[in-house]
């Protein structure tokens, strides 16, 4: 049932990711995005072999992004507080990347507390914990992030670093480049958002001491997308495909090679039981995950400042203005008539 349920949520989100970034950004990139994607080995394993509820985080991450196109704050603020019900708490960490222009920003907020107020809200009062998950998880880490190369690096942070200063400074780093999106978010819908998604769901599994690469399926689709942005060329194409299959056989080599031998009171650190060679290529297999998550980071970095330091211009009498990168908005349609209510459309 979990696994049908995990099929159905991907089936669902496809549709609403292809339909927004044909708004965002050139079709054609949409459309590559979507094949890499579907010959993606991550998304394969971990929705139709697994099952992992992540993937439920996918659909409404989509269908926020296709109201964010247009232009709907609250349904869009909405959609993003279901995953938090649902699922996890992982989906706060992309909120920042739909927040619109002043004068909006009221609407995203409601949209995306009210559902929170009514679920939270009735099992508050009926004195049920809802911070059970949090605190059952308080001190699990995973491999795959920079905390655990460095606490393997230097076992000492391991006893020496908290969880929760390591949580802190996480959260730090996530926070501090959120405000920075924000202050540079755009005046309509653009691709920004998009490369924006990507940022904060990759500066988590790099940041975060609990962030198994199964967690990248939530927002998979944009990491595609990024990837497609420019000419997607054999080596592209065939290099993302080395990312996803190194994402999915990670958390296994972890689980048969690493698991067992553990050493107490280290975390994840391997101790003497491990083969030399299999902790080193272990090692490997991690450093070259994170080289990815990085490479992937910063190209929808480049990708953000592009479609934000786009012209905005201003509404003539007749005509479009475009408002940034690959979007347009209608003008008014005669001299004292403006449209109201514009619809964003694109190019």
């Amino acid at each position: 049932m979990i696994v049908l349920l995990a099929v159905l949520a991907e089936l669902v989100s496809l549709p609403f990711w292809i339909a927004a970034l044909e708004r965002l950004i050139p079709p054609r990139a949409a459309r590559q995005a979507c094949l890499l994607y579907l010959a993606s080995a991550l998304p394969m394993f971990n929705v139709a072999f697994q099952g992992q509820n992540q993937v439920w985080a996918s659909p409404f991450a989509a269908i926020a992004l296709w109201l964010y196109t247009r232009q709907s704050a609250a349904s869009s603020g909405l959609a993003l507080s279901v995953p938090l019900v649902v699922s996890k708490f992982l989906s706060l960490a992309i909120v920042p990347a739909f927040v619109p222009r002043k004068g909006r920003v009221s609407r995203l907020i409601a949209g995306f507390v009210v559902l929170q107020v009514i679920v939270f809200g009735f099992f508050v009062l009926h004195h049920v914990d809802v911070l059970v998950p949090i605190w059952d998880q308080r001190t699990m880490r995973t491999t795959g992030n920079l905390p655990y190369l460095l606490c393997l690096a230097v076992p000492a942070l391991t006893r020496e670093l908290p969880t929760n200063v390591i949580d802190a400074l996480g959260l730090l780093i996530v926070a501090a480049l959120a405000l920075w999106l924000v202050a540079r978010r755009t005046a309509g819908p653009s691709s920004t958002a998009v490369w924006a998604l990507n940022l904060l769901i990759l500066s988590v599994m790099l940041a975060s001491r609990k962030a198994p690469p199964a967690f990248l399926i939530s927002c998979f689709f944009p990491v595609c997308a990024v990837v497609a942005r420019e000419a997607l060329t054999r080596l592209r194409a065939l290099l993302f495909g080395v990312f996803s299959l190194v994402a999915t056989i990670e958390p296994s080599m972890w689980f048969r090679w690493v698991k067992g031998y553990q050493i107490p009171g280290l975390g994840l650190a391997f101790g003497p039981g491990v083969p030399m060679w299999r902790g080193a290529l272990f090692i490997f297999i991690d450093v070259v995950l994170l080289g990815f998550y990085a490479c992937y980071w910063y190209a929808s970095w480049r990708a953000f400042c592009a479609a934000a330091a786009k012209p905005v211009t201003v509404a003539s009498e007749a005509g479009t203005v475009a408002v940034s990168h690959h979007t347009v908005l209608p003008a008014p349609l005669a001299k004292g008539g403006a449209a109201k209510h514009p619809q964003c459309s694109t190019r």
